[in-house]
């Protein structure tokens, strides 16, 4: 099993055609592939390209969405999967013996939500406004690089250079001082094995006060 997520998280990355072509290359019909595309309605450049598209594909594909990210039905987990036919039904049962079936009433907004894509748009659009601001904003910060994002609603911070300048021996330690300091939560890359890095979320109302104070944090940095 090869699992890929694209665009991806922490990183926001969106892989090329040519770049699934390989992986599909390597795999070569040994394993089976499985595309999450959850943050696919949210890129910013261009579309992220799907596996579904590949022509002469060779390994069994089993591609995952959900109305979680895009359509910010953050809490409600409604997800579908799109499977060869011999799969369908040991995956039934596999549903049905775990979670049997989803509440009715997140499905009908799941179904609103299907008439409302210029929603999902204008998010994107908000996204990709904060992307911006936040690489302008740390473009002159020595340092800290703010790492280019081509889709999903994360940001990731590079800090290695500052953190072994300050003496920060994990991600974890400086996302502590910057709560502490600036009230800001910044989530430690460590948790996704970039242990010199920092991911932010573009999703709060207040994102351009917070990246202020980030900036502030990070140039005018004294250790206590």
């Amino acid at each position: 099993m090869v699992v890929i997520n694209s665009p991806g998280n922490p990183l926001g990355n969106v892989l090329t055609q040519d770049d699934l072509m390989a992986i599909d290359e390597v795999v070569a019909g040994r394993a089976v592939l499985i595309c999450d595309q959850i943050y696919e309605n949210i890129c910013f450049d261009e579309p992220a390209p799907s596996m579904l598209t590949l022509p002469n594909l060779v390994s069994p594909l089993i591609v995952t969405n959900a109305f979680s990210k895009g359509y910010r039905m953050y809490a409600r987990r409604i997800g579908y999967a799109i499977v060869p036919d011999e799969l369908v039904e040991p995956l039934t049962v596999v549903q049905h013996h775990t979670l049997l079936t989803t509440d009715p009433v997140p499905q009908f907004g799941a179904i609103a939500a299907l008439d409302r894509l210029q929603d999902v748009q204008e998010l994107a659009n908000i996204y990709r406004s904060r992307r911006d601001y936040t690489l302008q904003r740390f473009a002159d910060v020595p340092d800290v690089t703010a790492l280019p994002a081509k889709g999903s609603f994360y940001l990731t911070l590079d800090c290695s250079q500052f953190m072994a300048d300050h003496r920060f021996s994990t991600s974890l330690d400086l996302a502590t001082d910057i709560m502490r300091s600036t009230h800001v939560a910044t989530v430690p890359g460590s948790d996704f094995g970039l242990p010199e890095t920092l991911r932010l979320s573009y999703t709060s109302s207040h994102y351009e006060k917070g990246i202020d104070r980030l900036v502030a944090f990070f140039t005018g940095y004294r250790r206590n």
